[in-house]
């Protein structure tokens, strides 16, 4: 006889947790997105500029990331560029990996959540044109709450929305070491050794 514990469990949706940049893309995304001049001269000078100062360190990736989002979202053309943007990156996705995810899919069952450092401008409208979730860096423009999905980050926020009382983690994958502690919380995950193999 199945107890209440087991059916309860068994009736929590699952979730794969998948990173994007240089997991699902073979590179980083945000590194193109920088330099994604959105036709506006000022724009692509504060840019240059913001990239000059991370590169003397004189500010971190934390500032660095909340800087280029502020500036690029000035841009008139800001949301066709990343429509377009957004397209390309999923025609440059390694269609080994999304098949690998497909494995741990089950319907209505599971819910896959692309889960990046990244900004959600751009993760919002992958995530959009997949069928998935998504967890994403990002800044309020209203409020100014800024938040970088990324490290401790990613757990609090994972666990906030998705709450394992709730939910069975069921697999993640990423290449990163800042997600090694994340990938623990997970039943089945994958790292960058696993990546390296199955897109050779």
């Amino acid at each position: 006889m199945v107890s209440l514990v087991m059916k309860l469990e068994i009736n929590k949706i699952k979730i794969n947790l998948i990173d994007l940049d240089n997991t699902l893309l073979p590179y980083d995304s945000f590194r193109k997105y920088v330099y994604l001049f959105p036709g506006n001269i000022f724009v692509s000078i504060m840019t240059l500029l913001w990239g000059f100062l991370r590169r003397l360190r004189i500010i971190d990736s934390f500032l660095f990331k909340k800087y280029v989002i502020i500036n690029h979202r000035k841009a008139k053309n800001y949301r066709k560029l990343m429509r377009h943007y957004s397209i390309s990156l999923i025609k440059d996705m390694r269609s080994s990996i999304l098949k690998h995810i497909q494995n741990y899919s089950n319907g209505d069952h599971t819910i896959n959540v692309l889960c990046s450092a990244s900004p959600e401008d751009y993760i919002r409208l992958i995530a959009e044109e997949l069928n998935w979730e998504f967890l994403a860096t990002s800044l309020d423009s209203k409020t100014k709450e800024y938040i970088h999905m990324y490290g401790e980050i990613k757990i609090i926020h994972l666990m906030k929305k998705y709450p394992p009382e709730k939910f069975i983690y069921q697999y993640a994958i990423s290449d990163s070491l800042s997600d090694a502690q994340l990938l623990t919380f997970f039943i089945e995950s994958d790292g960058e050794e696993f990546i390296s193999k199955v897109n050779k």
